[in-house]
Formats: structure tokens, C-alpha cells, sequence
């Protein structure tokens, strides 16, 4: 399966110099990837159509590390999983600078996600979409809910 086949050459060889940026970062961080030759064709054809994943998986290689261990690339989600992770992430929070901090964790690991998923062509416009909107609902609900208990 080689999703960049279709990438224009100038494209397809940006998507390339991002990727081995991304392996130097990967390199220097010491974090080890499992090599997975599906997952190396979505990184590449996100890395060519979205900043916002290159940036992302490049400063905090780890966030790719354990998304490719925990299948949340390969995988959908069920209807309550997101709300659920996030419950637990926020655990241990005890105030809001904490709580802003972890939010803005959350979110990008399932940002990523869900952009690598619907850029490379694993979930379609539907799927894409309800990922959105349950990120959106589970953060909402997840603050609300500790900011109320705190007060």
C-alpha cells in the first residue's frame, strides 16, 4: 500500500525531506518507533498535506510512538472511548493551570490522530467528523465538570 503514489514528484519529495526531519527528531529524542510500513505511508502523506501533524509529531516524538503502539492510528474509536481516555488522563489534575495543560496534551494526541487517519484515507468524512465532534464534546465536558466539582 503506497499511499504517496499519487503525490505529485515536488510533493512527494516534500512529504520525503519532512519525514527524514522527522526521523532525525525521532533519533535525537532516543524514542524508537515500530517500523510498520502502512504507518510509514500515512506519516508521509499527512506530513506533506498538514503543518500542524509535521510540527507535532517532530517536537514530541514520543505522542507518534504511542499512538502507533496503542493502535489509535489503526484503529476507530467506539462512541464513548475518547470520553473515557480523557477521564482517566485527567485523573491526578488538581488545578486548572494543570488541567490546561493536560487538555492541550489531549488534544493534540487525538488531532493527530484523527488528521493522520483522515489524511492518509483510514476514515472517511463521516468518521472524521465524529472524532471531531466527541474530542470537542469529552474536553467541554471533562473541564466543566472538574472546574464545577472545584468550585
Amino acid at each position: 500500500m503506497n499511499l504517496t503514489a499519487n503525490l505529485s514528484p515536488m510533493l512527494k519529495e516534500y512529504s520525503e525531506s519532512r519525514y527524514e526531519a522527522f526521523l532525525a527528531a525521532v533519533k535525537d529524542s532516543n524514542v524508537s518507533l515500530p517500523h510498520d510500513i502502512g504507518s510509514v505511508e500515512a506519516l508521509k502523506k499527512a506530513f506533506a498535506f498538514s503543518d500542524f501533524v509535521f510540527k507535532s509529531c517532530t517536537r514530541y516524538p514520543g505522542l507518534l510512538k504511542d499512538l502507533l503502539q496503542n493502535g489509535g492510528i489503526q484503529r476507530k474509536f467506539n462512541i464513548g472511548e475518547v470520553h473515557e481516555k480523557l477521564r482517566s488522563f485527567l485523573a491526578d489534575v488538581k488545578d486548572s493551570e494543570a488541567l490546561s495543560r493536560r487538555l492541550r496534551r489531549f488534544r493534540r494526541r487525538q488531532m493527530v490522530r484523527i488528521a493522520v487517519r483522515d489524511l492518509s484515507g483510514q476514515a472517511d468524512l463521516s468518521e472524521t467528523m465524529t472524532d471531531l465532534s466527541a474530542l470537542a464534546d469529552a474536553c467541554i465536558d471533562q473541564a466543566v465538570s472538574l472546574l464545577y466539582r472545584w468550585q
